[in-house]
């Protein structure tokens, strides 16, 4: 991982993504990165050429990849080196889509492949998306959920750690409409049956500090896939919610960031998907306009933070989530306020304050040196009182869901 990006998961399907105004929508987006997954490598050689034209990288997974992971083949190397050599006219691969959700039985032969690509092509990732720590242990094949992180992390090797989190849930009221299809295999049966448990997980910002520490301690860059589409138990967002998920995610240090889904999957029907950024005929939709209202600032801030290392993650309350509360760091002394906030500190002194009301606007008078703020805007740094949202005297004010980033005035 070389830069911050912004990508998603589960793009447009064969048929479009060779289109230009296609790819040109995703560019317009903010995007930076995205995953080309097609069976057929010449419709993916002719997406990455518009996406060169469209300054987009991508994560490709070649339909003989999903054979090298699906079958015990020992020539590991010479077919991993056959797909490399078939792509090798272009240079804006950043890496090779392995496997998502994987349980701890697969761990041996990603462990494999991920050697092998860090060899033959060590330009390139090898990209595996972990299950979030909601699935069971059952479903993970592991005691707990460290267990899992850490046999991934001693096992694979990854260069960086990934994981999907999905918060958003109570579609339905309630109600569910979700039962578990008799013929559903066990993942399946894991997704579902957790969709099902509760409204509003408690566990998102737990699952933030675990992979987090683990990230730190294993100088493992940390990447989380978001929720953004309808589907399931998993309820239509507003641009609020969508924000209090990045930015929570880069409070606690993310390095790339993962919207689910770009397109609408069709998949089993008792997902029911909706409200994707692009339906199944390519009509961009609301959401779509809210990912574009987001992602040009998100990523400035996103580049602004790259190089940063998370030094201190604290919360005002903890509401029952296995946090940590505020305690002065650095030159943060206190904050004072009703609303209930994220702070993430960084090494160079900097720290990003969220909102984690996604509701209403929340304010807060910060005990700190005289402040300066980073725009999303222009990508600079302005002086307290540049902008209403931070006053000279430290009165800080965030929108629902939204988070700034703060140092002191130099």
């Amino acid at each position: 991982m070389d830069r911050f990006e912004l990508t998603y998961f589960y793009g447009p399907e064969d048929d479009y993504i060779v289109k230009e105004e296609t790819v040109e929508a995703i560019a317009r987006a903010g995007f930076t990165l995205a995953p080309l997954d097609s069976p057929d490598p010449q419709v993916n050689k002719r997406a990455l050429r518009l996406f060169q034209k469209h300054g987009l990288r991508a994560m490709v997974r070649d339909r003989r990849l999903s054979h090298l992971i699906c079958t015990d083949d020992p020539e590991v190397d010479r077919l991993l080196g056959d797909i490399i050599d078939d792509y090798r006219e272009f240079d804006n691969i950043a890496g090779w889509m392995l496997q998502d959700e994987p349980a701890a039985h697969h761990f041996p032969r990603l462990a494999q492949l991920t050697d092998a690509i860090r060899r033959l092509d060590p330009g390139r990732e090898a990209y595996v998306n972990l299950f979030p720590n909601y699935c069971s242990a059952q479903g993970l094949e592991c005691r707990d959920y460290e267990e899992y992180l850490d046999r991934f992390i001693a096992e694979v090797k990854p260069p960086y750690l990934s994981y999907d989190h999905y918060h958003f849930v109570g579609r339905f009221s309630g109600e569910s409409m979700m039962d578990v299809p008799a013929d559903a295999d066990e993942r399946e049966r894991e997704i579902i049956l957790a969709a099902k448990r509760t409204e509003d997980r408690p566990s998102f910002f737990a699952n933030l500090e675990i992979v987090r520490e683990k990230g730190l301690a294993h100088g493992l860059p940390l990447m989380v896939i978001i929720l953004l589409t309808e589907h399931g138990e998993y309820r239509n967002l507003c641009e609020a919610e969508i924000r209090w998920e990045l930015y929570s995610c880069l409070a606690y240090g993310a390095k790339r960031l993962s919207y689910f889904t770009y397109w609408t999957p069709e998949w089993e029907e008792v997902w029911r998907f909706t409200n994707a950024m692009a339906n199944r005929d390519g009509t961009l939709t609301q959401h779509y306009q809210d990912v574009c209202a987001i992602n040009p600032g998100l990523l400035r801030l996103g580049r602004e933070l790259y190089g940063k290392t998370s030094e201190a993650v604290y919360h005002l309350r903890d509401n029952g989530e296995a946090v940590r509360r505020f305690v002065p760091h650095g030159d943060l002394k206190a904050v004072r306020g009703e609303g209930d906030a994220v702070v993430g500190f960084f090494d160079d002194g900097s720290f990003l304050v969220v909102n984690k009301d996604y509701k209403q606007a929340a304010a807060w008078e910060l005990e700190a040196p005289a402040l300066e703020f980073f725009s999303e805007e222009d990508g600079g740094w302005h002086p307290a009182g540049a902008a209403p949202v931070l006053t000279a005297d430290s009165m800080l004010t965030l929108p629902a869901g939204d988070g700034l980033l703060l140092r002191r005035a130099r």
